[in-house]
């Protein structure tokens, strides 16, 4: 996982397949935060990664699941905030 964060520091370009498949293996292993942060580096740099039909088409259920996890996780956080302002 360092590898990943030091290029996501240093500015490098990472394919956001990449990016994701770490989000993904991280959400399994139950790290979440560092799952969500992934997650948010991959939806910005491919903005598909937030349409549940195109995750599903491509990849298989389990990725799909983890993903529509993560983005309801990062729903309920971005509301949480929303409240306390």
């Amino acid at each position: 996982m360092h590898s990943v964060l030091t290029e996501i520091r240093t500015n490098r370009q990472i394919p956001p397949e990449r990016t994701m498949a770490r989000a993904v293996a991280s959400w399994q292993s139950q790290e979440h935060e560092e799952a969500l942060r992934y997650f948010g580096s991959a939806v910005r740099a491919q903005p598909e990664w937030e349409n549940s039909n195109w995750v599903r088409a491509l990849y298989s259920s389990r990725v799909a699941e983890s993903v529509v996890e993560m983005q309801t996780k990062l729903e309920q956080q971005r509301a949480r905030v929303a409240v306390n302002r």
